[in-house]
């Protein structure tokens, strides 16, 4: 917990400088110090994401951040005092209930990222995708290695920036830091809330947040891209409400840059840029003004993302199919992308991509609204919703951008169920639709205290007791909870919930390491690279005639996939 908790001040106080920069380029001149800190990520993640286009993310780039920190640190000093003193003032104006709550959501925060990940998304690819980054950087081809590795999501670049490969293994928590800094935001909110004489909703909206921890917690033990859109999420749609109600350009600009960063760290919130549109639009005698901004924000992002896409996959517009014309010769072999798409779409509906194919859309909906488990449970809130949200947004809320979100919903939904309808997808949607219902009963302060320290006792147990959450889902991975360890207030449990235990195999001109005793397809843990399972590599072998092979003999230079004449 100390070790995450001194990495974690090293993060904010670096991303404050970067925060406090960026909004002196933009001239933001009033931002929150929470907002602050997000844009700060957000600039972080677009330097190291340039960076390793030509570098590792290793300890050459930590001199180099820390000395474009002491510049920039120089050059706004006196913004980034004025910030700093506007946070503690806000602190101070705290009630003791609501420090007290801070306080301990911050010390059950650290003791889960502390803890052994549970999600098993760390161990098929985001333990892999970080080494990768620290050790050589964007590597050509990486894609024909392990599907997986293709995405590197911009929040895993941020995370290899901030996990410290060349001191530990044990540092993977940028996601309980996010989860934290939304908590502060909401607790500053409700604070204003609970003090204010007649508040409007979107106060109570953005700060009964807390009341979701036990369900975000399962995605901070590991850097979750899910949990990042999760926070940025009911953030974004908080300044979308009060900017749409109000133009202020200020908060417009801060939108700006966090739906960008959203599309930078998954694609699946693409949708939300039309929080950004919707604003533009309403506006346009004001924003037309702040056409450079945007489109410098716009520019570089899609510079970084084509460019990543570009050197990762040989595609610039991964994962769109087709555009040969566009692809490089380490691009993925079109019948792997056929299949994995598809595949990707069955899953969505909890079925294999033979008993879809052979089945109805009536079918495939009925399948996909009854999925056992968590699956079913979100899919069946999120029909309820599609059909209440028009009636409630009509009696309660006035405002025409609740609306635009519903639109968005809607609009959501229709490309997930021809893509992937899984619920972690659509989960952004159902944060906010039930923050909006709760916001339209006028909660006492007595009422929000016992919310708070309910949903509060009962992260506490999830934390600290052994669950068994076989009811909720069939991967064993997910079945039981981790739980805190004493030995673990110095010093985390490692990246990996697993000992690395590999052995290694020759094929062809390439040497990959395969883990042992691993039966899922995809696992790798935390196996030295370059690392694939050895069901993948057989499946791929038998089934697509193709195995992994280095474009030189240098990893660095990358990957392709061989065709092979026998199996």
């Amino acid at each position: 917990m100390l070790l995450i908790l001194l990495s974690w001040i090293y993060i904010i106080f670096i991303s404050i400088i970067f925060g406090v920069s960026l909004n002196r380029v933009l001239r933001i001149k009033a931002c929150n110090f929470i907002i602050t800190i997000f844009h700060g990520l957000f600039g972080i993640m677009l330097f190291t994401g340039f960076w390793a286009i030509g570098f590792p993310v290793n300890v050459n780039y930590h001199v180099v951040l820390i000395l474009i920190s002491c510049v920039l640190l120089g050059l706004n000093l006196k913004y980034i005092k004025a910030l700093l003193k506007s946070f503690v003032l806000e602190f101070k104006g705290l009630s003791v209930f609501f420090k007290s709550l801070l306080a301990v959501i911050t010390i059950l925060i650290l003791a889960q990222c502390a803890s052994a990940p549970l999600l098993v998304d760390n161990e098929t690819y985001y333990i892999q995708t970080i080494a990768w980054l620290n050790n050589y950087g964007f590597v050509k081809g990486l894609v024909n290695l392990h599907l997986f590795l293709g995405q590197t999501s911009g929040w895993h670049i941020l995370q290899s920036a901030f996990s410290f490969s060349f001191l530990t293994n044990s540092l993977n928590d940028l996601s309980g830091l996010a989860l934290l800094l939304a908590n502060v935001y909401a607790i500053v909110n409700i604070n204003t809330y609970c003090k204010s004489g007649i508040p409007p909703k979107r106060y109570l909206l953005i700060g009964l947040f807390p009341i979701v921890n036990l369900l975000l917690f399962q995605f901070i033990s590991a850097p979750s891209p899910d949990l990042a859109i999760y926070v940025l999420s009911v953030i974004s749609f908080y300044q979308f409400i009060t900017t749409y109600g109000e133009y202020q350009k200020d908060v417009f600009l801060s939108l700006t840059l966090l739906t960008v960063f959203m599309v930078c760290i998954k694609l699946t919130a693409l949708p939300f840029i039309l929080f950004l549109i919707a604003v533009y639009a309403k506006f346009y005698k004001q924003t037309r003004f702040l056409n450079v901004s945007i489109f410098s924000i716009l520019g570089v992002s899609s510079c970084l993302l084509i460019l990543k896409n570009t050197i990762l996959t040989g595609n610039p517009l991964y994962p769109v199919l087709g555009l040969d014309s566009l692809k490089l010769d380490w691009h993925l072999p079109e019948t792997i992308a056929i299949y994995f798409k598809e595949y990707g779409l069955a899953y969505g509906y909890q079925m294999t991509p033979d008993v879809f194919a052979k089945t109805s859309l009536i079918e495939r909906m009925k399948h996909w609204l009854f999925a056992s488990g968590i699956h079913g449970i979100f899919n069946k809130i999120l029909i309820i919703l599609l059909i209440i949200l028009p009636f409630i947004i009509k009696k309660w809320f006035h405002q025409k951008g609740y609306w635009v979100f519903y639109i968005m919903l809607v609009a959501t939904m229709i490309i997930l169920w021809n893509t992937s309808p899984q619920y972690r997808f659509f989960l952004p949607f159902i944060l906010i639709s039930g923050l909006m219902i709760l916001s339209i009963f006028k909660l006492k302060r007595s009422i929000i205290k016992t919310l708070f320290v309910f949903s509060t006792m009962m992260a506490f147990i999830a934390v600290f007791i052994p669950i068994n959450k076989q009811a909720l889902t069939n991967n064993t991975q997910h079945q039981q909870t981790s739980i805190f360890k004493t030995a673990y207030i110095l010093l985390p449990h490692k990246n990996s919930k697993f000992q690395v235990k590999y052995d290694t195999r020759a094929i062809g001109n390439t040497t990959i390491n395969t883990p042992k005793n691993r039966s899922f397809f995809w696992e790798t843990g935390g196996t030295p690279i370059p690392a694939v399972s050895s069901p993948q590599l057989n499946y791929f072998k038998n089934n697509f005639s193709v195995v992994p092979q280095l474009r030189t003999e240098h990893l660095k230079d990358g990957f392709y996939s061989q065709i092979i004449l026998y199996k």
